[in-house]
């Protein structure tokens, strides 16, 4: 009589658990269901990740692609299909086939987000044809004037005045130094950004945080390249305007006339 008595004991426990065990497993699935459709997919594929997790069901990996394709990622969704198929060895005829239905639509729509760039056809140039050469006629002469002094080298004050040659060219590396070193401050900060968040994830994973890292990351590289180009680019720009700027034409006073001399280190 006991053992009858504990028998059926032990039953009706089992029975709660398995209720109680079923009906967790529904609220998890309409939550996952309820945040796919509301465009929290992250969400929804998180939640029936831990559902396959807890009961190796592949139909989770099918719901998993279904949430992505329902939010436009189709690449995302194209993965999952592919690992439903890959997974679920006792689905029948039907089941693989919906979900090969799934894939190739997700790929159609990838193809039309992204079509071939169609590259234009350019008209042919006609041959230009070749005008006809006026040939110039030639100067009157010259008639001969006075016989010219011999110039004696009397340098006025001009010979000392320099052009301010090349100023444009270091201007140029100024501005383009300021930028570079802007984008490397820029990277720089981007860099602490994503430093700041890898510490979040190492605390407790989040895809949004993660997406956001990885955001700062790319931002930060490119900062950094962006910066050093500029810094090497307007150093050599302020390094050629220097440069020039070191010789000059002046103008030279002559006993009886005048001229020009090329003055500065080459």
């Amino acid at each position: 009589m006991r053992s009858g008595v504990f028998s059926i004991l032990l039953w009706a426990t089992l029975l709660a658990a398995s209720q109680a065990d079923a009906a967790g497993v529904e609220a998890r699935e309409r939550a996952a269901k309820k945040a796919c459709l509301t465009g929290d997919e992250a969400k929804g594929v998180e939640i029936l990740a831990d559902l396959y997790i807890d009961t190796d069901d592949p139909t989770y990996l099918y719901n998993q692609g279904r949430c992505f394709e329902q939010n436009n990622r189709y690449e995302d969704a194209v993965g999952k299909f592919r690992e439903y198929l890959r997974k679920a060895g006792s689905a029948s005829a039907d089941e693989k086939a919906d979900a090969e239905k799934h894939i190739a639509d997700c790929e159609a729509l990838i193809a039309k987000k992204e079509p071939e760039a169609v590259q234009p056809i350019l008209p042919k140039p006609e041959p230009r044809r070749p005008e006809a050469r006026i040939e110039p006629e030639p100067p009157p002469p010259i008639p001969p004037g006075p016989k010219a002094k011999e110039p004696t080298a009397e340098v006025g004050e001009h010979a000392n005045s320099p052009a301010g040659g090349g100023s444009g060219l270091r201007v140029a590396g100024i501005v383009t130094l300021s930028v570079g070193a802007a984008a490397l401050i820029g990277g720089l900060v981007t860099n602490l950004q994503y430093n700041g968040k890898v510490g979040d994830l190492q605390k407790s994973y989040d895809p949004k945080v993660n997406d956001s890292a990885q955001t700062y990351h790319t931002l930060s590289v490119a900062a950094y390249g962006v910066g050093a180009a500029c810094m090497v680019g307007g150093a050599i720009l302020y390094y050629l305007g220097w440069r020039e700027g070191r010789a000059a034409l002046v103008p030279v006073t002559v006993a009886g006339g005048g001229g020009a001399a090329l003055t500065g280190a080459f």
